[in-house]
């Protein structure tokens, strides 16, 4: 059978060393979560991007259709299409056009921009929860190395770490509980 003393020795470096690689992982496990979202961020953000371009150009499109329609009513109307009113008309819708095109493309770039600086962020929240994780298991292992002493400075001083007997009696050190056993 095993010394009890080495057996509460053996459990408490255990102890640090499953807290201390639980603090580690937890923080991998966070910066792996956190990557996932930027990659996703960015993602959604360049698909918004490319959707604002592709709306653009139906845009663009329109505009020259309702352009076309514009000059295929004055010229049934007997009206020249090439001077006057409907050159202004076709310009204005064109340039109408042109504005809901930019201004789509516009939100999209500025989509993207939020996107990406979402995905930093995240990366930065991730690279943060790394540290924690690494400060946790540093954490965990100076907890442990401070028990350990305390526990050594109580047994080198007279008896060791003191148990109180159920019946409320003597104070009983660890040795003595072992000493029983």
């Amino acid at each position: 059978m095993c010394d009890p003393i080495t057996l509460a020795v053996s459990a408490m470096a255990a102890g640090t060393v499953l807290s201390a690689g639980s603090s580690i992982v937890q923080g991998q496990q966070q910066q792996e979560m956190y990557d996932a979202q930027a990659k996703i961020a960015e993602r959604q953000a360049a698909q918004e991007a490319d959707a604002a371009v592709a709306q653009a150009e139906k845009f663009r499109r329109a505009g020259k259709r309702q352009a076309s329609s514009a000059d295929a009513a004055y010229a049934a109307s007997g009206v020249s299409v090439g001077v006057g009113t409907p050159v202004r008309v076709n310009e204005s819708i064109q340039r109408d056009a042109e504005e809901d095109a930019y201004m789509n493309i516009l939100t999209g770039q500025r989509r993207l921009q939020a996107g990406q600086e979402e995905a930093a962020l995240n990366r930065r929240a991730g690279k943060n929860a790394m540290t924690a994780g690494y400060m946790g298991a540093a954490s965990s292992i100076l907890q442990g190395a401070a028990s350990y002493g305390m526990w050594r400075a109580g047994a080198g001083a007279g008896g060791g770490t003191q148990f109180r007997n159920a019946g409320g009696g003597k104070a009983l050190t660890a040795f003595d509980v072992s000493s029983r056993f």
